[in-house]
């Protein structure tokens, strides 16, 4: 029974993918998902606002998100390297 709901599952993402042309989540993008998340994070250190601008990222680019835990990951760990980008910056300037 758990073995015919997993292929369900992944059936349906393989519709999506058809239907829409949508494509999975790898690490490219999420390289680029933290690169176009790092303007945003240098403004605000909220994850909210950063999880709901992925999301419409991801919608609009046509890529399947992935599971909300790795965006809460990624909303955590964007800020903190832009922080960190920032204060080197500082120190560069000074």
């Amino acid at each position: 029974m758990i073995q015919v709901r997993m292929i369900r599952k992944y059936e349906h993402l393989d519709e999506i993918r058809q239907t829409y042309t949508f494509r999975e989540c790898g690490w490219r993008e999420y390289l680029w998902l933290a690169r176009q998340l790092l303007p945003l994070a240098l403004e605000s250190d909220r994850p909210v606002p950063l999880i709901e601008q992925a999301l419409e990222l991801l919608r609009t680019e046509g890529i399947i998100a992935p599971g909300l835990t790795h965006l809460e990951r990624l909303a955590w760990i964007v800020p903190s390297a832009s922080s960190k980008n920032a204060s080197g910056l500082a120190k560069k300037c000074s």
